[in-house]
């Protein structure tokens, strides 16, 4: 099979495993072929450079358990609960529910469904995006395994799909991590814009005595709130904008986002940064994240990479030669902007 797609200058066994040297060319699209036809026969190639000479090894796929599609329900009833008990305590807020609106137990339920509809399509869609990008590399991928977080802090921390085949090359690992983010940034427009179609002008006066008394906090903003606010319901001089809670919902999605695509380890950045960079060039952005992370005051997440950076680096895709095609280069650009807006400094 390798013979097939490759020209084979040396084979031998290391330790057991078969291990191929080829004459230099073309890598891409003869891997994937070949890629294909191991794994149809319980097989995974994986191409590397070593002392400038291209080398495949071949591992038998791992055993794999079937899913078990129950866990996922269980963990997104759970999340649902999460988010839907904290969105009721947002909707509860005596300013929003009494001073700006007069809501009824009936309308905090339903303003708590709303904002839980809300995270869900923003954290959801993300995951989607993901298996959709599985399904059309053909990887094969878990449902989403929504995790859920603590009401009246964080509902949710988000969902996660688990891969249960590596990618083949740069590109299919680009995709993983792009699509993901980008679906879930649009979804988080959507939800911003509404966020801020339904906010309310209060004076300035009010919301500082509100705070006083312990009703209402400032909380820093991403960029994207800025932007969206000023082109949307700029406030008139002696005005500010109180968010209803679907504005904690987008608020909480740009945390994720912003988290999520920091270009370490492996988070979604990580698996761009990986394919972009190469694996050296992806530890060292790594640990630029984390002291940036620590420096923006996300001392948590800061210390949760360093602590799993620590068991192990990126595996890479099964072709680490071949380079990322010029297009997902150019998308990297895509990538920045939306971690430049959704960032939020903690102190």
């Amino acid at each position: 099979m390798v013979a097939s797609e490759f020209t084979i200058i040396d084979s031998y066994l290391e330790f057991g495993v078969p291990t191929f040297i080829t004459a230099p060319g073309p890598t891409k699209e003869p891997f994937k072929r070949l890629a294909l036809k191991m794994k149809q026969q319980g097989y995974y190639p994986m191409l590397r450079k070593e002392a400038e000479r291209h080398m495949i090894k071949i591992t038998p796929k791992p055993f794999l358990k079937p899913p078990r599609l129950w866990i996922n329900l269980v963990l997104f009833t759970a999340a649902c609960g999460t988010i839907l008990i904290d969105g009721y305590l947002q909707s509860s807020n005596p300013v929003f529910a009494k001073h700006l609106l007069n809501l009824t137990f009936t309308d905090t339920i339903l303003q708590a469904v709303f904002y839980t509809g809300c995270i869900l399509a923003i954290f959801g869609l993300h995951e989607v995006g993901h298996k959709v990008a599985c399904e059309f590399n053909n990887m094969d991928a878990s449902l989403p395994y929504f995790i859920p977080g603590i009401p009246g802090v964080l509902p949710t921390f988000g969902a996660v799909i688990m891969q249960r085949e590596p990618p083949v090359n740069r590109d299919q690992l680009f995709d993983l991590g792009f699509t993901g983010p980008i679906v879930g940034f649009i979804i988080l427009i959507f939800v911003t814009l509404l966020a801020f179609q339904t906010a309310f002008l209060v004076p300035e006066s009010q919301a500082l005595a509100w705070e006083q008394m312990g009703l209402i906090q400032y909380i820093p903003s991403p960029l994207l709130f800025y932007v969206i606010g000023e082109i949307i319901r700029p406030s008139p001089e002696g005005f500010v904008l109180f968010l209803s809670p679907i504005g904690r919902a987008a608020w909480l999605g740009a945390i994720v986002t912003f988290l999520n695509l920091m270009p370490a380890w492996q988070l979604d950045g990580g698996h761009i940064a990986r394919a972009t960079f190469g694996p050296k060039l992806h530890r060292a952005v790594s640990m630029v994240s984390v002291a940036i992370l620590f420096l923006m005051g996300w001392w948590t997440m800061a210390l949760f990479l360093v602590l799993f950076m620590g068991r192990g680096q990126h595996p890479g895709p099964l072709d680490d030669v071949s380079s990322l095609s010029k297009t997902r280069k150019l998308m990297t650009i895509v990538i920045l902007g939306i971690l430049i807006s959704c960032a939020i400094i903690m102190w």
